[in-house]
């Protein structure tokens, strides 16, 4: 899930939908964190790719990432019988990280919640703290949910 790709550098000339070059019907989309601009690798960020016939069934107007800007999820709802809606989503939880000045995801994360919140929670408990929270809105809007995860948690810790 993590692409470590800064898509508004000004080198990054190619976008998600640039990795597949073919004539299949193609979807892109993708989140980064958009307050730091590093460089054109940065750490983190998550993106999806719906390819061929499964991208007519995408909703329109549908809001594809969390809305900090930091990249932490992305996702497609898509239309299905019976009036269904399946979400796909895709979602990065940063590693522990304690050097500060580090370009890591967890660091740029942790001053950035620092810098605009005032909030100093350990960032894997924010992030499955918000993430569930968005999943459950999202099932209590009667969305049927596909969720791809890279939790950064051994094998066995559950993170919902």
């Amino acid at each position: 899930c993590e692409h470590r790709i800064n898509f508004s550098h000004g080198q990054v000339v190619s976008g998600p939908r640039q990795l597949f070059r073919q004539e299949a019907a193609l979807l892109a989309t993708a989140g980064h964190n958009v307050h730091e601009n590093v460089g054109s690798i940065q750490e983190g960020g998550t993106t999806m790719l719906v390819i061929d016939e499964i991208t007519q069934f995408r909703q329109s107007g549908d809001r594809d990432g969390d809305p900090t800007g930091l990249g932490h999820w992305v996702s497609m709802a898509f239309w299905g019988q019976g009036g269904l809606t399946t979400r796909v989503v895709t979602g990065y939880n940063p590693c522990l990280n304690k050097l500060k000045e580090s370009g890591t995801t967890y660091q740029q994360h942790r001053r950035f919640f620092i810098r605009h919140q005032h909030d100093t929670i350990c960032l894997q408990t924010r992030f499955q703290r918000d993430f569930i929270s968005q999943l459950k809105e999202w099932r209590d809007a009667g969305e049927q949910l596909v969720v791809c995860i890279d939790a950064n948690q051994q094998a066995g810790e559950q993170l919902v």
